[in-house]
């Protein structure tokens, strides 16, 4: 199913100013935020559920974090690509600082 690019800037720029409005301590850290995972949270009768996108990430480069109402995801996908030159033929797998501010 293809995405709306609207419906996806939009999210990242709603994290954006959440994070900011809600915790300015946090601002620090959009410093370095590079992009925002697709997320999807739902609640069912007996629990939410929280899903993101994070493929290639390891578990070590993942830090969860609960704070009152809202649920924060850093970490940092890291460039895994073969070492030496390189052609691309297409980039669309965004790489490095990553954060989501889940209500």
């Amino acid at each position: 199913m293809k995405r709306d690019p609207f419906e996806e800037r939009w999210g990242c720029f709603r994290d954006l100013m959440e994070q900011l409005l809600r915790d300015p301590e946090r601002a620090r850290w959009q410093d370095e935020v590079v992009w925002y995972p697709a997320t999807d949270a739902m609640e069912t009768e007996d629990a939410f559920l929280v899903r993101l996108d994070l493929s290639g990430i390891r578990r070590e480069d993942l830090e969860l974090e609960l704070n009152d109402t809202t649920i924060w995801v850093r970490g940092l996908r890291r460039d895994r690509s073969p070492a030496g030159p390189k052609r691309y033929h297409s980039m669309e797998i965004p790489q490095g600082p990553f954060l989501r501010a889940i209500q």
